[in-house]
């Protein structure tokens, strides 16, 4: 009696798994932005979303430090101000829009599904237009409090600019997600005979 084996071999574009491995580098730089405390950094002082680092007194007088002045930098929580809260709200639901298309992209892997797909990139998508408005609300509004005033030196810090990185590896992801992966790069089907 012969056997016969059929071996296909089919090579797809791995555009949704590029776009799935964006989403999940996308996870850490997210977290990291979110904790850390440099979105904003100048002389003697440094802000994150939850605390603030300065040395003396948080707003600065125009006249010169007094004698015995403290140069060593000490953290405190952030103001609760309006715009911080929505800032920080805004991450934290990025952060949980690009965890739940994780997970969409990965059921609808498994249940080869291509509508799962486009749910996790609008998931993504919404998530990333959280992102920026944080992004574009943060400096505009720090800049006009207080704390600004007689400090110099002002810069956007590290965390800031990973924040940035995480909206482009969203964005793209969610691009990624859309595009259709049914077409074929290669297409080989052969078949053995054997006898037994």
């Amino acid at each position: 009696m012969a056997t016969t084996t059929t071996v296909t071999t089919t090579v797809v574009k791995p555009l949704r798994l590029i776009g799935f491995i964006s989403s999940i580098i996308a996870f850490p730089l997210l977290l990291a932005a979110c904790i850390g405390d440099y979105w904003m950094e100048a002389r003697g002082f440094y802000m994150g979303l939850w605390d603030e680092c300065y040395n003396g007194t948080r707003v600065l007088e125009p006249t010169p430090p007094p004698y015995g002045y403290d140069p060593e930098i000490h953290c405190y929580d952030a103001v609760e101000e309006a715009w911080l809260l929505a800032v920080r709200a805004l991450v934290i639901i990025c952060i949980l829009c690009d965890v739940a298309a994780i997970v969409i992209a990965i059921v609808g892997y498994f249940l080869k599904m291509n509508l799962l797909y486009r749910v996790a990139a609008i998931v993504l998508f919404f998530g990333g237009l959280c992102l920026l408005i944080s992004v574009i609300v943060f400096p505009s509004m720090f800049m006009q409090s207080d704390v600004v005033l007689y400090r110099g030196d002002w810069e956007l810090g590290w965390c800031y600019g990973v924040a940035w990185g995480a909206l482009f590896f969203i964005v793209a992801a969610g691009i990624l997600l859309l595009c259709d992966d049914n077409k074929e790069i290669y297409h080989d089907e052969r078949v053995y005979y054997t006898d037994a």
